[in-house]
């Protein structure tokens, strides 16, 4: 199974403009926090794991470079 996330994680590489940054961080937030889950958090410990993913994705996510322009990279 591919990861549904790799897109977003690919393009950690050329960046985000601000606004998705925190477009992208509110979704992930909300997911956390959320509590519906891919996998419910009432079981221990794996239950977390899908959400760690996620904030392990806004951090990639904010450790990118931040662009300029909404255009999207060439």
């Amino acid at each position: 199974m591919a990861n549904p996330l790799s897109r977003i994680l690919d393009r950690c590489a050329t960046g985000f403009p601000v606004m998705q940054k925190v477009g992208l961080t509110l979704l992930g937030m909300l997911y956390v926090l959320s509590p519906i889950d891919i996998v419910p958090d009432v079981i221990p410990v794996l239950g977390w794991g899908d959400d760690v993913y996620v904030l392990y994705v806004l951090a990639r996510i904010w450790a990118s470079p931040t662009l300029t322009s909404t255009q999207p990279p060439d």
